[in-house]
């Protein structure tokens, strides 16, 4: 645990949450009218559906002179939702926390208010985590048919019944059973899933479902407090909660054995996760959800750790997903990794990602990139790792020129890209 003294700066009391009578729990925003059904767009419609990733729509100007609060916002307009023709009205409510209200103190076993704190986080935050039950096909030895399945959580970001969760828990599903605060057992459906981010998003029917206070990782600091809250196997339990420090951020995370894609930018803990929380939510010590929590599978992470991601990006997933009927992520064409640390020294470089193969074909292919590049920025914007550069294109869309910026042999760069799609998975 971080030592005392670590404190958010004007943060000297660790009080508990006020209670939902003395706060703005819940404050109706914008109206819009209901979405009409039809198929997913597609092409220039789809890309018009998602917008700049840029200047993402999730944080509408509610927010603005509101401090110690938590804002309602609606999130009809977020995707696309406002159709000045209609005639049915719908108000969908999301909860985003609005800075400062601190809540759990720095350590979060300390005998002076922790437990209580974090109990009153748990109240807070535990009736917007479900219960995911997935079934999946599986064939016996013998070739015979048979099902399995595994359990997990999901968070409820909308209170129209869109839940964010781990796309490793509901791939190749083919029956998904949905239990929410009111231990309703309800069927549901896989709108979409990203296994490049980890992402997917649920949804049941119903409407005024319990919401889960929405934070950003962009408040996280290493070392602050951090709960993981899963959901309870059955109604009337104790729901999962285990709590630590986080211990990094940005983190990427790499298969041993497999093929498998790694995951960039994950927000790391020292909490254990219950297998039954993931996909559950990873809380910051204002009770605000900052993380989708995530079980990467055969990693090189180190025993103890546990990883979520950021629901900043989570956001941006599911809106996309909603919106388009799928994920779409902007894709370079390359493999790479880290620069080594000599090799930086060598160029007198901070960092860089170190491109060790280029897709035939590839934008990369078409700038001009080559195996052995350091890239050192696009678009102006500083990569020191493949981390950044994996970010940095994850805020760009398909169809987007950049200026990517690299090293060849000693000597400065550049190239122009135009980025294309990246292949589903």
């Amino acid at each position: 645990m971080p030592p005392e003294g670590t404190d958010d700066e004007g943060e000297d009391e660790l009080g508990l949450p006020l209670p939902p009578d003395d706060r703005l729990w819940r404050h109706p925003s914008e109206l819009g009218a209901a979405r009409r059904a039809g198929p997913a767009p597609t092409g220039a419609a789809a890309a018009q559906a998602r917008g700049p990733r840029r200047s993402s729509s999730w944080l509408v100007g509610a927010v603005a002179g509101l401090t110690g609060a938590v804002v309602t916002l609606g999130a009809v307009l977020a995707f696309g939702g406002l159709d000045r023709g209609g005639v049915e009205q719908t108000t969908v409510l999301e909860r985003v926390a609005v800075p400062p209200t601190a809540t759990l103190p720095v350590s979060i076993g300390a005998p002076e208010g922790g437990a209580e704190a974090l109990a009153a986080i748990v109240a807070r935050i535990g009736p917007a985590v479900a219960r995911v039950s997935v079934t999946r096909t599986t064939a016996d030895e013998d070739g015979s048919p048979g099902t399995t399945t595994t359990t997990g959580s999901a968070v409820v970001f909308r209170d129209d019944g869109y839940l964010l969760t781990s796309a490793d828990l509901v791939a190749h599903s083919v029956a998904v059973a949905v239990v929410v605060g009111d231990g309703a057992l309800r069927p549901g459906r896989v709108v979409g899933v990203d296994p490049v981010t980890d992402v997917a998003v649920l949804k049941v029917d119903g409407d005024g479902l319990p919401t889960a206070v929405l934070g950003s990782v962009e408040d996280l600091d290493v070392g602050q407090p951090a709960v993981i809250i899963g959901s309870p196997a059955s109604p009337g339990d104790d729901a999962p909660v285990t709590s630590g420090i986080v211990s990094a951020l940005g983190r990427t995370v790499r298969p041993v054995d497999t093929q498998g894609t790694a995951r960039h930018d994950l927000i790391q803990t020292d909490a254990p996760l219950d297998l039954a929380a993931t996909g559950g939510a990873l809380v910051d010590r204002r009770g605000a959800v900052v993380g989708i929590t995530t079980d990467p599978p055969d990693v090189a992470a180190g025993d103890g750790l546990s990883f979520a991601t950021p629901v900043d990006t989570a956001l941006e997933i599911a809106e996309d997903i909603i919106g388009t009927g799928s994920a779409h992520h902007a894709w370079l064409g390359i493999e790479g990794a880290d620069v080594e640390a000599q090799t930086a020294d060598d160029l007198e470089l901070t960092g860089g990602a170190r491109v060790a193969a280029v897709t035939e074909g590839s934008p990369a292919d078409e700038a001009g990139l080559a195996p052995g590049d350091v890239i050192t920025s696009v678009d102006a914007v500083g990569v020191t790792s493949m981390a950044d550069l994996v970010v940095e294109l994850r805020d760009h869309e398909p169809g987007d020129t950049v200026f990517v910026a690299y090293v060849r042999d000693g000597r400065p760069g550049f190239c122009i890209a135009r980025l294309t799609e990246r292949a589903s998975a």
